[in-house]
Formats: structure tokens, C-alpha cells, sequence
């Protein structure tokens, strides 16, 4: 009897209608996601095929441009034109309702071809085709419209972040730089003089020519020599390498290092100068090594009685970040020769007028023009060279506080300081936990690198973004996540840990177990009353 049952349900299966699936065909679930633009929710579903969220491109048109990524699109079912350059007028389409929450999907390879600057480039991507409209992966577009994807599994949330920019309208005025106000208004200060020329790669004008050779050519003085810093003349020598001084075979000239034998130019290294230039690129942070050159060469300079110019440049950061532990007087050192902050928002021209409080050297700034506080790099409208080997440009010069201050501890950087990680943290719970503080200007994703967990820094506001203070969260956080060691004195040699941040302060906090906002609470004092001593040495508003 149960034989015949089970043929007689056997045969009414059979019977019964099924979706069946040609060739190229899969099945789509309506994504189970809510999607989220810049951290707002919209109403917008796509589908779900193979694991990958799928999306028309004109839903996403209409969403994104509400977020200022604007694009127009157009096309057939073989190629899609993306154009950058222009906008989407269909504002008014916020996308198709979805019939049912199962769809046959048909996989097809069609061409896209992106116009932006008024320049076009085809790719090939996969696409289904669904009730004949073309869905695309998210992630995929993301690559050619310049938007990130990530997915919060918690909370089952695909996230897009569109990294759009605020650009400021910058000053009518053009900046005009310390080093092409010296030949043009100031060469009174240096006619008939011997020359010295504290520079690097980065002593360029706007033009991108360098002060060493606008000097070199110039009839009225004589460049008798060079003196370079840490990664010397050309910024090639890693970090802590030495750097051997010798004869410029282009131009005859000596190039002293300053980051050899000696860090400090000597007496020997200053004979015959009559005026000691200096123009260099800083790029904010009080343990970047340049400024450090700039305060020993004012006191050789004042040991020679001889003067030094100081041709202003901007704080790529700005000039309103002002932030972490101010250095203690007795944890001077080359990553730190004076008591100011991590972050201390200055110019090197208002750094030398700091500095000269305690040196009393003969300094002249030769100031900019143009310039204010509040612009940053992007404002500046110059050309941004590469500082040094790991800071090839101005993502790595803003991400070097976030993710460069974890020495000895087994947190480090990766890729010129857009990754940060250690060994046994998951990258995913770093990831989600970072991000949970809503830091302004900045997002985490959570990325492996070998053996260590870590995440990727994407900065999507440049100008909220405070790198000095992530850098502390993200410190804190992997010590809660137990995933550092605290470095300690061992026969009273200090770690390189405390020089860097200025003396104990950090590490005991990190001991204590001290939550992020805890310890940047730590430091508020002592950062007021650096921020009052510091009006009297700013030279911008």
C-alpha cells in the first residue's frame, strides 16, 4: 500500500509546473540587504545572484546623485555609456518594485564605456539580465563611479560610501609660496651673499622648479652648498638610514647630510656662508624628522652668528588640527625637539618662530601669500611631491598620525600608512568596532594582510578628518582587543614608543586600559594651554 502511495506522489510531482532554466540562466533572490548610502537608509532592492548584490544602473544614478556623484547613462542591451561629465536628469526614477522575490537571471557580458574629463575607456563586466532590465554587481561599478562597497553581516546591511569630497572654494588669491617671494621681494636678504640650502625634493615653487637651482642661477648671490635631511636630497634613503654626504656632480656643489655623522650642521659644513636658507616640505606631525632638522640648523645658525631665512610653505593638514599629548621637556628628541603636540597645526615659518622662543637665533620667515588657517593641501591649488619614500602623496601625508604611531607595539602600517594591523586581531570585529565611534572623515574596512588582521583607511572627508586623534582611537582599541604589547624601559634606554608620543603618557594609559575618548580626555589640559602659547608665534588667521 505505501509502494502505491509513494509512485502515486511521484507521478503528481511530475505533473506539476517548474520554472526551468536555459542556458546562461540562474536564479535571482530579491537581496534580503537594506542599502545604505553614506550611512542613509534607502528603499532601494536589488538581487541577490551567486552571493553578489545586483542593481540597475538608473536606480543608482538617482540615489547617488542625491549624494553628489552625478553621472548620465545610456545604452542597449549590448553596451552602456557611463558619462562623468555629466548629470543625471532622471531624478524623479527611485527604481522598479521588484514582482517577485525569485527571478530567472540571464548572465550576459556587455561593454561599458566610461567618459570622464571629456577621455573614454571601454571595460568589459558581467551583468544579468532580469525581466529586461540589466542589473550589475555593486561592487563592480564601484570600481568605475569611484565608490566603495562593504557589508555588515550583523546587521545584513550593504553599505555604499561615495567618497565624494567637499571642495572648498579656495582664495581668489593665488598662494604664493615663501621661496617665490624671496627672489622676487626679498632678494635684498641675500645679494652679494655666500648661500647655504637646507632642501630636499620637496623645495619646489609652484611651477615645480627647485629652490636649489632658481638659487644656483641666480647672479647676485653664490650657493656655496647643499644640506639635506632624513632620506636625503632626491627622498629616496628609507626611514633611519644613514645618509652619506657628497659632491653634486650636476652642479660642483657639496650636499652635506644631516642625517649622517651629524644632525646638525657644522661648523666645518657652515664655513663661508653668509646666509643659511631653508625650504622644505613638513607634513604636520611633530615626529616627522624635518622639523627637527629646521631647530638644530637654527641653533648652528645662531653658534655661526650668521642668519637663516625660512621659506614658508603650507601645513598640508591645515592649520586648525591641533591635537594629542604634548611632548614633556625631558623626552626631547630628534622625533620630537620641542614641546608641542602630535598634531601641531603650525607652518614650518610659525614652527621657527616657536623654536626661536627657547633659541634666539637671527631667523627671518619669508611668508606666504594667499594662505589661511582653514585651507588645507587640496585648497592650496600647488602640486603635492612626495615628502619621503612612504608618503607619496597626500592620502599617506594624512593618514601618517592614524597609522604611523603604533612603534614597538606590533601595531603597524602597511602600504604607505592606508592600512593599519597586528597579529591576532580579527579584522572584521577591528573593523566594525572603529566604526562605531563615527569618527568624522574616515572609514575603516577590514582587511588581512599575511599573518596580521587590520583595516583599510579610506578617508571620505578631508576636511573633518582628524587624523592625530583616529590614530589614538585606533591604538586604544586594538589594546582593548588585547592585540599589542606596551613597550618599557629596559636599562634605562627610553623605547622609541615614548619618544614618539612625548614621554609616558600613552603607555600608561594604554596599561590602565584606558577607553579612546578616555584618553584623549587625558590631554586636553595640556593641550589648552599649548594652543595659548601658541598664538603668539602664528603668523596666519
Amino acid at each position: 500500500m505505501k509502494k502505491k502511495i509513494l509512485i502515486l506522489l511521484m507521478i503528481l510531482m511530475s505533473l506539476m509546473p517548474t520554472k526551468t532554466f536555459a542556458k546562461g540562466e540562474v536564479q535571482g533572490l530579491k537581496s534580503p540587504q537594506d542599502l545604505y548610502i553614506n550611512k542613509q537608509r534607502t528603499d532601494l532592492k536589488g538581487y541577490n545572484i551567486k552571493d553578489h548584490n545586483y542593481y540597475r544602473l538608473r536606480d543608482l544614478a538617482s540615489l547617488l546623485k542625491i549624494h553628489d556623484l552625478n553621472f548620465s547613462l545610456w545604452g542597449d542591451d549590448k553596451r552602456i555609456i557611463i558619462s562623468l561629465d555629466e548629470t543625471y536628469e532622471d531624478a524623479k526614477n527611485q527604481g522598479i518594485i521588484l514582482k517577485e522575490d525569485k527571478a530567472q537571471a540571464l548572465e550576459k557580458e556587455m561593454t561599458l564605456k566610461l567618459i570622464k574629463n571629456g577621455k573614454a575607456e571601454n571595460y568589459q563586466v558581467k551583468a544579468y539580465n532580469i525581466d529586461g532590465y540589466n542589473y550589475f554587481k555593486l561592487r563592480d561599478i564601484g570600481k568605475y563611479l569611484n565608490y566603495d562597497v562593504d557589508y555588515d553581516e550583523k546587521n545584513n546591511l550593504a553599505m555604499i560610501f561615495t567618497n565624494v569630497i567637499t571642495v572648498k572654494v579656495p582664495s581668489n588669491k593665488k598662494i604664493v609660496l615663501g621661496n617665490e617671494r624671496l627672489l622676487e621681494e626679498y632678494s635684498h636678504l641675500i645679494d652679494g651673499k655666500n648661500l647655504g640650502l637646507i632642501t630636499n625634493q620637496t623645495g619646489l615653487d609652484s611651477k615645480n622648479v627647485r629652490t636649489v637651482d632658481k638659487l644656483y642661477n641666480y647672479d647676485k648671490a653664490k650657493l656655496l652648498a647643499i644640506y639635506s635631511p632624513e632620506h636625503g636630497l632626491d627622498g629616496k634613503h628609507q626611514a633611519g638610514k644613514y645618509v652619506e654626504s657628497y659632491i653634486d656632480e650636476d652642479l660642483n656643489l657639496p650636499v652635506y647630510s644631516l642625517y649622517g655623522k651629524t644632525r646638525k650642521p657644522s661648523p666645518e659644513m657652515l664655513a663661508g656662508i653668509d646666509v643659511l636658507i631653508f625650504d622644505i616640505q613638513d607634513i604636520g606631525s611633530r615626529t616627522y624628522t624635518y622639523i627637527s632638522t629646521l631647530n638644530y640648523a637654527m641653533k648652528a645658525a645662531k653658534e655661526a652668528g650668521i642668519p637663516l631665512l625660512v621659506l614658508d610653505r603650507p601645513n598640508p593638514v591645515g592649520g586648525q588640527i591641533v591635537e594629542g599629548f604634548v611632548l614633556k621637556e625631558d623626552y626631547e628628541t630628534f622625533v620630537g625637539v620641542d614641546e608641542l603636540p602630535m598634531a601641531h597645526g603650525m607652518t614650518v615659518g610659525e614652527l621657527a618662530k616657536f623654536f626661536n622662543r627657547k633659541i634666539s637665533a637671527d631667523i627671518k620667515v619669508i611668508e606666504m601669500q594667499g594662505y589661511k588657517r582653514s585651507m588645507i593641501w587640496k585648497d592650496t591649488g600647488l602640486p603635492f611631491a612626495q615628502t619621503s619614500p612612504n608618503i607619496p602623496n597626500l592620502e599617506s601625508a594624512f593618514n601618517y598620525m592614524a597609522a604611523g604611531i603604533g612603534d614597538g607595539t606590533g601595531l603597524g602600517q602597511g602600504d604607505k600608512f592606508t592600512w593599519v594591523g597586528a597579529k591576532g586581531l580579527d579584522s572584521n570585529d577591528f573593523a566594525r568596532i572603529l566604526n562605531s565611534y563615527d569618527l568624522p572623515g574616515i572609514r575603516f574596512v577590514g582587511e588581512d594582510k599575511k599573518d596580521k588582521g587590520g583595516v583599510r583607511l579610506v578617508i571620505t572627508d578631508y576636511y573633518t578628518y582628524n587624523p592625530q586623534k583616529t590614530g589614538t582611537y585606533i591604538l586604544a582599541t586594538a589594546n582593548l582587543l588585547g592585540a599589542i604589547n606596551i613597550p618599557e624601559e629596559v636599562n634605562g634606554k627610553v623605547p622609541m614608543f615614548e619618544k614618539i608620543h612625548g614621554g609616558k603618557m600613552m603607555g600608561q594609559a594604554l596599561k590602565d586600559k584606558l577607553r579612546p575618548q578616555e584618553i584623549v580626555d587625558l590631554y586636553q589640559k595640556d593641550l589648552r594651554d599649548f594652543m595659548v602659547e601658541r598664538e603668539k608665534y602664528l603668523i596666519y588667521k
